[in-house]
C-alpha cells in the first residue's frame, strides 16, 4: 500500500512520466480488459498534447484500471476531478470510481479483517464543454475505519475514450 505525500493540495495518483504503447503493463496501475482483441489502453500524449489514457473498446466488454491502494484515514476529505472525452461512436458507460477498504466491526471491537466497498463514489463525465470535454468532479470525506481507497477508470462501452488532468487531493 502506497503512502505518498498526502499534503493538502498534493496529487496522490501517480502516472508514468513516458509513453507506454497498448498492451504493455502501466507501471503502478493494474489494467483489466474483458477482451484484449477487442479492447486496449495505453497510457500516452493525448492530440491535445497533454499526457493521459487513450481507451478502445471494439465491443461493450468490461475494462477498468486501477490505482494502487492510496492510505488514508477517517475523516479525511478528498477531490477526485479529471475531463474525459468520448468519440462520436461511444456507446456505453464510463465512469471514475473509488472503492474503499475498512476493518471490519464485530460487536464493539474491530476485527483483523477488511471489508471493500467497491463503489464508495462513482462519478460520471456529465455536461460535455464546448471543447468536447466532460468533467468529472467529486468531494467526499473518509468514513470510520477505512484504511485504503484505490481510484478506478471503469467502462463498458464501444468506441473511443480518452482521460486527463486525472488528479486525487487531499483538503484541509
Amino acid at each position: 500500500m502506497r503512502t505518498p505525500n498526502s499534503a493538502p493540495g498534493n496529487n496522490l495518483l501517480v502516472f508514468p512520466e513516458t509513453v507506454v504503447p497498448a498492451g504493455q503493463p502501466v507501471p503502478g496501475w493494474h489494467i483489466h480488459l474483458g477482451n484484449r482483441y477487442r479492447q486496449q489502453v495505453a497510457w500516452g500524449q493525448l492530440p491535445d498534447g497533454r499526457p493521459g489514457w487513450n481507451l478502445q473498446s471494439r465491443r461493450a466488454n468490461e475494462l477498468w484500471i486501477a490505482s494502487p491502494l492510496i492510505s488514508v484515514a477517517p475523516d479525511m476529505k478528498f477531490t477526485l476531478q479529471g475531463r474525459v472525452w468520448k468519440s462520436s461512436d461511444f456507446k456505453g458507460t464510463l465512469a471514475v470510481v473509488v472503492s474503499l477498504v475498512r476493518r471490519i466491526e464485530i460487536g464493539s471491537e474491530t476485527s483483523g479483517r477488511t471489508e471493500v466497498i467497491d463503489r464508495f463514489v462513482v462519478k460520471e463525465p456529465t455536461r460535455v464543454r464546448t471543447d468536447g470535454w466532460s468533467m468529472v468532479k467529486q468531494t467526499f470525506e473518509i468514513p470510520a475505519r477505512a484504511e485504503a481507497i484505490s481510484v478506478q477508470i471503469r467502462g463498458r462501452f464501444q468506441g473511443s475514450a480518452s482521460l486527463c488532468d486525472l488528479s486525487l487531493e487531499r483538503k484541509q
